[in-house]
């Protein structure tokens, strides 16, 4: 019995070994891909072997009843570093966007309102094991008419990068790091190319929303972020404040005192 405990043991400490061995090595390859990447001026390539070179995802297409709505629909991508309040932002641009009710989307994905044409897509940077393709994205979405709204997250950029280790996304800090470069220059690109003066009346608008801003004010602070930014939801009865919760600090656990 014994013996075949320490087999088992052994035989697990094999496997475990091997699987850190190729998220390293992955971590390794990507690393190559982000410093390649930096050193180029399109970030946002069209050719598919630039994308790939890049680890920018092909999910341009890959966003299932998206390109069924119609022209004039609004479409709000919410972005920002891994770890950065993406996912709970686009919970909450989702519910005011009448896409879907906070609460019921997790917040991963896409949340898509065929009925009033409206639409929210999460996509963090990177989003699972490569880029997505922002810019793919609003371009397709402008080619349709649609109108395009962009909401860039922000956190603390150390303990945005803490808190995706933590969260296994990564091995190696150094590498980990270079994956968030990456995100930041991407980030940079959009806001480059949709917010200057000669396209403020385009049909791409771009705000970004912080996420220590939102933990100090809370509600206030997203009424203003998007008075002007998202079709508000009118309930008889009710307010926004009695549907999204009082924001936690996750902030606190990284900051000693």
């Amino acid at each position: 019995m014994m013996a075949r405990r320490v087999l088992f043991l052994r035989w697990g400490i094999v496997a475990f070994s091997l699987l850190l061995y190729g998220r390293i090595l992955g971590n390794r390859v990507s690393s190559a891909q982000i410093e390649q990447a930096q050193n180029t001026r399109a970030y946002c390539p069209a050719s598919d072997a630039h994308r790939l070179l890049l680890g920018l995802a092909r999910d341009v297409d890959d966003v299932p009843g998206l390109w069924d709505l119609p022209a004039l629909s609004t479409l709000i991508i919410v972005t920002g570093l891994e770890a950065s309040g993406t996912k709970e932002v686009a919970r909450i641009v989702a519910h005011r966007a009448l896409a879907c009710d906070y609460g019921v989307w997790s917040g991963l994905g896409s949340c898509i309102d065929k009925a009033r044409g409206n639409a929210v897509l999460h996509r963090s940077l990177p989003h699972g094991a490569a880029y997505p393709d922002i810019d793919g994205i609003i371009n397709k979405a402008l080619a349709r008419r649609f109108f395009v709204g962009v909401v860039v997250c922000s956190r603390d950029k150390t303990i945005a990068l803490r808190s995706s280790l933590r969260a296994g996304h990564g091995v190696v800090p150094t590498i980990a790091a270079l994956h968030q470069q990456r995100g930041v220059e991407m980030i940079r690109n959009v806001m480059r190319l949709y917010m200057r003066p000669e396209v403020h009346d385009a049909s791409v608008q771009v705000c970004v929303f912080s996420y220590e801003t939102y933990v100090l004010i809370g509600e206030v602070y997203v009424r203003r972020v998007f008075r002007s930014f998202l079709p508000h939801r009118q309930q008889a009865g009710s307010s926004d404040e009695s549907v999204v919760p009082v924001p936690y600090d996750a902030n606190a656990k990284y900051v000693r005192v």
